[in-house]
């Protein structure tokens, strides 16, 4: 996750997960390899068994159904707690069902947590990548979290579940690639992909179909912007999010790409870096990650008027 964290990226020595967390099965990957819709969001898988950690806590509080009005405004962001502090987040992702959430932080950690409620995450589970030698970046799962898509300085690398651990093979992805989006449910692996000629490094969305751990050829994604980041499918027939940096004064801010037309996000948005993260499946919770209160990342979620 770029998101002007400045990642230093070290070993990751941790345990081992403890079995995969919940989530649905996994779609199919022999779609036709077609330009996805823009306005297409993240899987709505319904979910699997409950994992331990949730079990443990008690988690009943994200029950799913009509929980806003979509199409509302969103509401100012609000703090999400944290059940151990996260000097500066990375990604933040929720598990097909939203029971579970999974991140990685600055250090190149990676973490499974459960939801105790739309404002706070529980105590989080270390997530192990064997032959992981630079740190986890930008972790995006499969909706069965058997494979693992992250990105080691700017090379996409892919991994697969063994037992409780993950093994990391061959990279994915060589160009300057960073961010990766996994939205399985709609066949399409999203980047933000550095586009290096002048006047200045400069970067695009792209997209490709995926099967396996086996990625396409990467197109395009037409957003009239300098330099975009931080690809966040919408709810279905929403959109795309990203994050943009049109300076001065410099600071990312989080706009929706849908139907040709760039939408900055204004009630999402302070006036520090500000970028979306995950969209819940009614399109009710956007997780951000912000400098707003802090000059490290930290999490935050906004929830649309009813």
């Amino acid at each position: 996750m770029t998101r002007r964290r400045w990642v230093s990226f070290f070993s990751v020595a941790v345990i081992a997960a403890c079995g995969s967390f919940s989530g649905s099965d996994r779609e199919g990957t022999d779609q036709d390899a077609s330009t996805p819709d823009a306005t297409t969001g993240p899987n709505n898988g319904d979910g699997g068994a409950v994992s331990d950690a949730k079990a443990d806590q008690g988690n009943t509080s994200m029950d799913s159904g009509p929980r806003c009005n979509p199409s509302a405004p969103w509401r100012v962001p609000v703090s999400v707690a944290m059940a151990v502090p996260v000097n500066r987040m990375g990604e933040f992702r929720l598990t097909p069902d939203e029971q579970n959430a999974y991140f990685d932080d600055a250090a190149g950690n990676a973490y499974f947590a459960p939801m105790v409620s739309h404002t706070a995450v529980g105590m989080p589970t270390p997530i192990t990548i064997y032959g992981n030698d630079g740190g986890v970046a930008s972790l995006t799962l499969s909706n069965d979290q058997s494979i693992a898509f992250f990105n080691q300085g700017s090379t996409l690398w892919a991994a697969t579940r063994d037992g409780g651990v993950y093994a990391r093979g061959t990279p994915a992805l060589r160009i300057n690639s960073s961010e990766p989006y996994l939205d399985e449910g709609a066949n399409t692996l999203w980047i933000a992909n550095f586009l290096t000629y002048a006047p200045d490094y400069q970067r695009s969305i792209m997209y490709t179909t995926v099967s396996g751990t086996s990625v396409g050829v990467f197109s395009t994604l037409g957003i009239d912007a300098a330099s975009v980041y931080a690809p966040t499918p919408g709810a279905p027939n929403e959109g795309l999010y990203y994050n943009v940096d049109f300076g001065p004064p410099h600071h990312l801010d989080i706009y929706l790409h849908a139907g040709g037309t760039e939408t900055r996000q204004d009630a999402l948005n302070s006036d520090q870096d500000d970028s979306p993260a995950y969209v819940t499946r009614d399109g009710c919770y956007m997780y951000l990650v912000s400098t707003r209160s802090s000059p490290n990342n930290q999490l935050y979620v906004s929830v649309r008027g009813n």
